[in-house]
């Protein structure tokens, strides 16, 4: 099968969904099937970058070109299905790209399409401001007409939440689960941990400002266990929060900083730290990639957000048992978790996602 995967961006290291987008493309790759990819609005690239199998084209670049030269990929590379790897700010810098449906389908043509969608509109949870849910309004109608103008055969998305979400508006998604972006690296990453030593927990990717660890630190603090937190990779807009919580939380919980890093270096740490953690709320963590990564490795991840609820979707069973909510028996899960054996989920996910596309 010939697949064309189609996102934002496809910069490095610098884009989540460009990262799941080539690694799923290899992986497909491997197994037989030819893959290209193409990004559409690329702000790491100034122009076409025309690379093997690949084709970037620069945000600044006039829609119009951009068209006219992912079309003439496309001709060339005759792809039997397009997969569309969707984020709304992937393709406008406030999600709100009206004529994205259009600038699809005029590049995209009359072949099959497939679309993944790794996160929706904004505003549907229940205490979203009024702003956010008009934004909301706009992104979701673009993503309706989007999966119509193209006719899109198969849809994905990575959690429950979502699901329900696009069916209330009578689209038909699958679940694909993600897998992580960072290869394990180390055969063993089993850590073993005493009562009286420091409990070390490690954080990996963006952290939002909406994000408080007070209750989580709350209950640590009750073990009587040294406390070190660790982040590794980019921060995003989370910058100045972290600067705070190490003010506030200093004289209690040890800070570390390690910054962006290989993948080589990332999977070594994910693999020395006694927990994740994440910032994603526990009704959308299937949606995290940093989460996907810490599983892949075997590590058990603290979900320490649960305030966000979409109305009329009950809470999720969780699809891992690796992931510890902090609720009224997070002591009891965390002093029981342990490491498990690295499990890679890709092979899995990219079958499911080729049986899914040839169905």
């Amino acid at each position: 099968m010939k697949i064309l995967f189609l996102t934002g961006s496809l910069e490095p290291g610098k884009d989540g969904v460009g990262d799941y987008t080539t690694v799923l493309a290899g992986e497909c790759g491997r197994l037989g099937h030819s893959t290209f990819l193409l990004s559409l609005n690329d702000p790491w690239v100034t122009g076409p970058l025309r690379q093997p199998n690949q084709l970037r084209l620069g945000a600044r670049m006039s829609w119009p070109d951009r068209v006219n030269a992912a079309r003439a990929f496309l001709a060339q590379c005759g792809p039997e299905i397009v997969s569309l790897q969707f984020v709304p700010y992937s393709f406008h810098a406030a999600g709100l790209n009206f004529a994205l449906p259009q600038i699809l389908s005029a590049i995209i043509g009359h072949r099959r399409v497939h679309a993944m969608f790794h996160e929706l509109w904004i505003g549907a949870h229940t205490s979203a401001p009024l702003k956010l849910r008009i934004f909301g309004f706009c992104q979701r109608k673009i993503i309706e007409n989007t999966i119509r103008k193209l006719d899109c055969r198969v849809i994905h998305t990575s959690n429950p939440v979502y699901i329900r979400l696009l069916a209330r508006y009578g689209l038909d998604a699958k679940y694909l689960p993600l897998f992580g972006s960072v290869p394990v690296t180390t055969a063993d990453s089993s850590v073993a941990r005493a009562d009286n030593k420091v409990l070390h927990l490690g954080m990996f990717g963006a952290i939002h400002p909406e994000w408080s660890p007070a209750e989580l630190f709350a209950r640590l603090e009750s073990l009587g266990n040294p406390v070190r937190l660790t982040h590794i990779g980019r921060i995003g807009p989370g910058e100045s929060l972290w600067t705070d919580l190490t003010r506030r939380y200093g004289l209690k919980v040890e800070f570390g900083r390690l910054g962006e890093r290989s993948l080589e270096d990332i999977s070594q740490f994910l693999s020395s730290v006694d927990f994740g953690v994440s910032a994603t709320p526990l009704s959308l963590i299937g949606k995290s990639g940093s989460v996907a990564a810490m599983l892949d490795h075997g590590l058990p991840v603290i979900v320490s957000r649960n305030d966000v609820h979409f109305r009329g979707i009950p809470g999720s069973a969780l699809d891992s048992e690796l992931l510890i909510p902090v609720d009224a028996n997070f002591l009891k899960r965390l002093t029981a978790a342990k490491r498990q054996p690295p499990k890679p989920r890709l092979p899995k996910v990219a079958a499911q996602f080729l049986k899914d596309l040839g169905a």
